[in-house]
């Protein structure tokens, strides 16, 4: 690849290409950096990669890679391109530059450049290939709390309008006048930031202040619950033969606490998952290969919905709507202790007393699941196996074991015992 060694040599330039997430769990960008007379430039290439398919010593695709003479071939031809743009027209500044480099591959054609609702927009539209569900319906919230902010701001969003004064409005929008919270805010942010960097390595933004560090998302630990075995033991032991929606709602429930799946996934077993007493399964949202031995209360399940739906499992409703049915279903079955929960709003932490089944959703089973598999003294990396928690130390974050339970879980344990040697 490297053909130009020697004219760079003269110009004391240098061309590099690099991943703009090389962590990442899916293909990422691989953007061009030229540096020469104390300049750096960086050039979107279009390409994508995953991580593990690229050689970042040699800074070119692993030739395990399915289009890896493809990908390669265009990398040299980009830096070819470069190249010469540089010896005959360092003279320009950095946007120059990259004008001259489109010309260089493309003919001279101006880019148009999209504003930002065309883009978002786009953008959503883009999405809904190659997202999920849930990904995509978080886009269309956030965008439309845009559009309402800028109803409510009274000026149109621009690209060149997303600076600090952009942000603090934002803020006092969210937590003033739609009484959001700290982590919905933070949320807000997160997909703006996404929709900005998408907009920027397609170039229809030149504008960078939102990578300032004043324009931060916030996140804060929130007060989630699990269901311990014997509350898991109440719901299962629950007539509620007197409103189907309800058994249907607590048996796919119970489905998620015994397989840690998430309500994408446990909603949608199919006969094809089922290999013997395991359940195999490629999960949605990450794109990860789970094989789960099958609890028998979850077989239980499936035999008394055999014949009835093709999937062997109560056919689900919509996530907002399961997690209506959830509410009830709690109230139901009696599970209504008082729980204190914090809301945080600006760093500020309101005490709020709510019950129990209140706090229950969807996701109150995967966490059900990790929590007491955890105290049932199941390997931590085991159960990481069916999570997908990357580390030790996210999966500790994600359960919900109280102090109590902790010192439980440890009265168990032969250290404590009289005969253990440490005594």
């Amino acid at each position: 690849m490297r053909y130009f060694s020697q004219i760079r040599y003269f110009m004391k330039s240098n061309t590099n290409f690099y991943l703009r997430e090389k962590n990442k769990e899916g293909n990422t960008p691989i953007n061009l950096f030229v540096s020469f007379d104390n300049r750096r430039v960086k050039i979107p290439t279009g390409l994508k990669i995953h991580p593990k398919y690229w050689n970042e010593k040699k800074q070119v695709a692993k030739p395990n890679y399915e289009h890896s003479v493809e990908v390669n071939s265009k990398l040299n031809h980009l830096e070819k391109a470069i190249t010469k743009v540089v010896i005959e027209y360092n003279h320009l500044n950095n946007e120059g530059l990259k004008r001259q480099f489109n010309i260089e591959l493309y003919g001279d054609k101006k880019k148009e450049k999209k504003d930002f609702h065309t883009f978002v927009k786009g953008f959503i539209e883009a999405a809904e290939k190659k997202r999920t569900k849930g990904t995509v319906k978080s886009y269309n919230a956030v965008y439309n709390r845009l559009k309402l902010f800028e109803t409510w701001r009274k000026q149109t969003i621009t690209f060149d309008d997303i600076d600090a004064t952009f942000y603090d409005d934002l803020e006092e929008y969210s937590y003033d006048v739609l009484g959001h919270t700290d982590n919905t805010f933070g949320t807000t942010i997160k997909i703006l930031k996404t929709f900005l960097n998408e907009a920027t390595e397609r170039e229809h933004n030149t504008n960078m202040a939102f990578n300032k560090k004043s324009f931060k998302k916030t996140q804060v630990e929130v007060d989630n619950i699990y269901l311990n075995e014997g509350e898991l033991d109440v719901l299962y032991q629950f007539d509620f033969s007197g409103t189907p929606y309800l058994e249907r709602t607590r048996d796919l429930f119970l489905v998620g606490c015994y397989t840690g799946l998430r309500f994408s996934d446990f909603s949608n077993i199919k006969p094809e998952n089922i290999d013997g007493n395991f359940i195999k399964i490629n999960t949605q949202k990450v794109g990860e290969n789970v094989i789960i031995p099958i609890h028998p209360r979850v077989k239980t399940i499936m035999n008394k919905y055999k014949g009835i739906n093709k999937n062997s499992l109560p056919k689900a409703p919509n996530n907002q709507e399961m997690n209506r049915f959830l509410k009830e279903m709690g109230k139901r079955a009696g599970l209504d202790d008082d729980v204190i929960v914090y809301i945080s709003r600006r760093n500020q932490k309101t005490e709020v007393i709510k019950k129990r089944y209140e706090l229950i959703c969807t996701h109150t089973a995967r966490r059900s699941f990790a929590t007491n598999a955890y105290l049932a003294d199941i390997p931590t990396l085991a159960i990481m196996k069916i999570t997908g928690h990357s580390t030790e130390k996210n999966f500790l974050k994600y359960i919900k074991v109280s102090q109590e339970e902790n010192a439980l879980k440890l009265m168990n344990h032969p250290f404590f015992k009289e005969n253990s040697t440490a005594a």
